[in-house]
């Protein structure tokens, strides 16, 4: 009951419905870089990165990504419709200054093979929407997914894996949606 009022007061107040965008994908470090620099080129947002431990956040546009201006790589990157607040000293106090984001948590290779990417935000706009439109034509969708411990499989048909993931896993390397997973997943283009 009090959910349904608030997502009432929510139409009301902002005009629009709420709806979220989640997606589940595997890319290399490339093919996020050229992502990110993309989608700040095609579109009237503001980008920063977001590191963790410690906490920090810079402001980023296409030209500091496409120059690697980074000095190392983040754990994710935001997009806002709207100037970008980089004062917070934690990430709670930058949620709370930053609302309406979209999020893309950034998988990364490490020994146990390419972790999971993740494209997000609670309250889509019409930009985001394009975003994640542009990010299912980059990839395919459907995924087998195996543990490596008992066999047992199944398919993920929402994950999706862009080209150069296919590639790693093709030359041996894991893809898995965290690095201590003992589900290893598979490109197997089910859908697009």
């Amino acid at each position: 009951m009090v959910l349904a009022r608030l997502l009432q007061t929510s139409r009301h107040t902002t005009g629009r419905e709420m709806s979220s965008i989640s997606s589940q994908f595997y890319a290399t470090e490339e093919e996020l870089a050229e992502m990110v620099s993309s989608w700040l080129k095609s579109y009237d947002i503001n980008g920063a990165a977001v590191f963790f431990f410690p906490f920090s956040v810079i402001n980023i546009s296409s030209q500091t990504i496409e120059a690697g201006g980074l000095s190392a790589w983040p754990d994710e990157f935001v997009f806002s419709e709207c100037e970008i607040s980089c004062s917070a000293k934690k990430q709670s106090e930058f949620m709370d200054a930053n609302t309406d984001i979209l999020i893309l948590n950034l998988g990364s290779l490490g020994p146990r093979g390419l972790t999971e990417s993740h494209l997000s935000t609670l309250e889509s706009t019409p930009t985001w929407k394009k975003i994640a439109s542009d990010l299912k034509r980059r990839t395919k969708a459907g995924m087998n997914e195996r543990h490596e411990k008992n066999g047992a499989e199944g398919i993920c048909r929402y994950c999706r894996y862009t080209p150069g993931a296919k590639r790693l896993y093709e030359s041996g390397i894991s893809l898995r949606q965290f690095p201590q997973s003992a589900i290893v997943l598979s490109p197997l283009p089910v859908n697009k």
